[in-house]
C-alpha cells in the first residue's frame, strides 16, 4: 500500500516536470549549467592575488577595518 503512494507521488512529480518547463529548467538545466560554469572556471586552479581597489573617502574606523581585513587575505592584492 505504501509503495503505491510513493509510485503515485513520483509519477505526479515527473508529470509536473514535463508539463511545466520552468520546473524542468530550475531542477535540471540550471544546476547542470552552473556546475559546468564553476568547474570550467576552476579548471586552471585556484585564483591567486586578485587586484582590488578601495576608495576610502570617509576614512572612518569601519572603512579602515574593512581595508585591513581585505589586506589580510592572501588571495587579495589591495
Amino acid at each position: 500500500m505504501l509503495f503505491h503512494y510513493i509510485k503515485q507521488s513520483l509519477k505526479h512529480g515527473a508529470v509536473s516536470l514535463v508539463r511545466r518547463q520552468v520546473y524542468f529548467w530550475m531542477m535540471v538545466v540550471v544546476p547542470l549549467a552552473s556546475s559546468w560554469f564553476f568547474f570550467d572556471l576552476m579548471n586552471e586552479g585556484a585564483v591567486e592575488r586578485v587586484p582590488v581597489g578601495i576608495v576610502d573617502l570617509d576614512n572612518t574606523s569601519l572603512s579602515r577595518t574593512l581595508t585591513r581585513n581585505l589586506s589580510a587575505f592572501k588571495t587579495v592584492d589591495v
